[in-house]
This record gives structure tokens, C-alpha cells and sequence, in this order.
């Protein structure tokens, strides 16, 4: 389970509240949290759903959150905001009349993307959060809607070879008889140049 304390609760305040809390053994740290979002390790019970209500329903309580794992056994959890792309035709007051009726938090519009929002659940929402960006999922005013998650990076280095390179008729003769030199020669290039592909794996929630 993953919990997010109120702002006025102190370490101490949160140290008692995990000690008083049924079926809580521990705080676990997990580099997979965001959004100050804290695991705790349960002891095994039913109800789980309702549970996490009970807890979430307890003063000092801001938000509860499952913790999620993949089939892999990786961390996929979820913290406190969603990102929301709206329809083009939906003006800005349209937009803060639909998140007043969930009553989201707007925090920022990402920049050079227009109508696309970064929102914040709350504690006034009453929904978790994968629940939530399924609702403005399915509202015919949103294109897309999809949460952030901590998800373990990993960094992986490794060199492709190009099979087809044959057939790329166009890259050679360029430089010499082949054109193992390419592009970065003509730039003038003399520093390695790292590439980084982003991948979470998310599939459909």
C-alpha cells in the first residue's frame, strides 16, 4: 500500500500513524514512489479495496494508492497526477468547469501543447487514481488521459548492426567506397553523441 500524508503531519505524527494503523508491519523504501508517496508492507487480509478505504477515510490520511506490480514482479506505482490531452475545440473555462465537476487540481498546461494538462488528484476527488484517468478517459471531451508512474529506469548500452544495410544504395560512396564516416563527419562532429530510448512499458490501463 502506498500512502501520502497531510503537509501539517510531522515525520513523527507519520511514524505514529504507521504504528497505529492495522495490518501496516513497515515502511519500505522503494525507489519506485513519486509525488511523496509513502509503501508500507500489509500483513495478508481480505478486502483489500475496502481496506485501503478505511485507511484513506483516517484524519492526517491525504491519499492511498495500491501498489502495483507487473508480471515481471517490477514496481509500477502510481503517484498523484495524470496528464490529460482535450479536445482543441474545449476553451479554458470548459476545461476548469470539467475539473471543478471532479474536482481536479489543474497544475500546469505543458508547453507547445495546447489543451494538454497535467492534473493533480486529491483528497476531495474520491477516486484512486487509475480509476480517475479512466474517467477522463472516457469522456468524449479528452483525447487521451494516462497517470505518471514510478517506473524503474534502466540505462542499457549496446551497438546495432544493420543487416539491411546492403540495400540502403543511398548511404554509400559517399565518403570514400562506404560510409562508415555518415553525417557527424559532415557536422563536424568530434564528441560521442549518446542516445537515450525512454521505455516504461505501459500497456493499456
Amino acid at each position: 500500500m502506498c500512502l501520502k500524508f497531510d503537509d501539517v503531519v510531522t515525520e513523527q505524527g507519520q511514524a505514529d500513524f504507521i504504528s497505529a494503523i492495522g495490518r501496516i508491519v513497515s515502511l519500505v523504501t522503494d525507489e519506485h514512489v513519486i509525488d511523496n508517496f509513502q509503501v508500507c508492507s500489509l500483513t495478508t487480509g481480505a478486502n483489500y479495496g475496502g481496506y485501503l478505504d478505511s485507511v484513506q477515510a483516517i484524519e492526517g490520511i491525504y491519499l492511498v494508492e495500491p501498489y502495483y506490480v507487473t508480471d515481471l514482479d517490477s514496481a509500477f506505482l502510481v503517484g498523484d497526477g495524470f496528464c490529460v490531452s482535450f479536445d482543441e475545440l474545449m476553451s479554458q473555462s470548459q476545461i476548469d468547469s470539467l475539473n471543478s465537476l471532479y474536482k481536479v487540481q489543474m497544475d500546469y498546461e505543458l508547453e507547445g501543447m495546447p489543451n494538454v494538462f497535467l492534473l493533480r488528484n486529491n483528497d476531495s476527488t474520491g477516486y484512486r487514481m487509475l480509476d480517475l484517468a479512466n474517467a477522463y478517459y472516457l469522456l468524449p471531451q479528452t483525447n487521451y488521459s494516462h497517470p505518471e508512474f514510478g517506473v524503474r529506469v534502466e540505462t542499457q548500452a549496446y551497438k546495432l548492426f544493420d543487416y539491411y544495410n546492403a540495400y540502403q544504395f543511398h548511404t554509400k560512396k559517399v565518403i570514400g567506397n562506404y560510409n562508415i564516416a555518415s553525417v557527424w563527419d559532415f557536422a563536424g562532429l568530434t564528441k560521442p553523441i549518446k542516445v537515450g530510448v525512454l521505455d516504461d512499458g505501459v500497456t493499456s490501463h
